[in-house]
């Protein structure tokens, strides 16, 4: 069974926790702003922010957990409603075996693009514009290194206009720049 997350501007993961559970990863690229999210993952459900799209979810002593339900035969999806253009977000996740997981911001017409985090690196994608026949994927910045499954680590996703940056606590980063990325974000 896939257990692959996509999501929108938290912490979203096959197992995922926003507790500081080893080093603190700190914006190079934008200064911090007031805090527009939250959430500890302490209780039995999520909050009204949240929305399961599909799969299952479920938060328990910190830590939340996302699994693909094999009937939807789609990778299990969580987004959390917070409409921003410039932002950081940052997040724990251990890969827990499964294949990789996906770190997704989209605009108003759906997908724009994507973190994919994999036991051998790190991809930052702009996704394919659905409205665009002739629209592709394209692959803006790799950084190969290793995310062992049993090992927890921290993410830092900085969000400018065009420009993302993105920074791992086992030393890598990607980073790239595309116009098309510098839109409102609904979540």
């Amino acid at each position: 069974m896939k257990q692959i997350v996509t999501g929108s501007l938290a912490w979203l993961v096959a197992l995922i926790s926003p507790h500081g559970l080893g080093q603190t990863l700190e914006p190079v690229n934008l200064k911090q702003g007031p805090l527009l999210g939250e959430d500890s993952f302490d209780g039995t459900t999520l909050s009204d922010r949240w929305h399961a799209v599909m799969g299952n979810w479920t938060p328990s002593e910190g830590i939340l957990k996302g699994s693909e339900n094999p009937a939807e035969k789609h990778a299990a999806v969580l987004v959390y409603r917070q409409p921003n253009l410039d932002s950081i977000v940052s997040f724990r996740f251990k890969l827990a075996g499964i294949e990789r997981f996906s770190f997704s911001l989209n605009h108003q017409s759906g997908h724009l693009f994507r973190v994919v985090v994999a036991p051998q690196g790190l991809l930052l994608r702009k996704d394919r514009d659905r409205s665009n026949p002739r629209s592709r994927p394209i692959n803006l910045d790799f950084a190969e290194g290793a995310f062992s499954n049993y090992d927890w680590y921290s993410i830092l996703i900085e969000i400018a206009g065009e420009s993302v940056w993105v920074q791992t606590d086992n030393g890598l980063m990607v980073s790239a720049s595309h116009p098309e990325l510098a839109v409102e974000k609904p979540n």
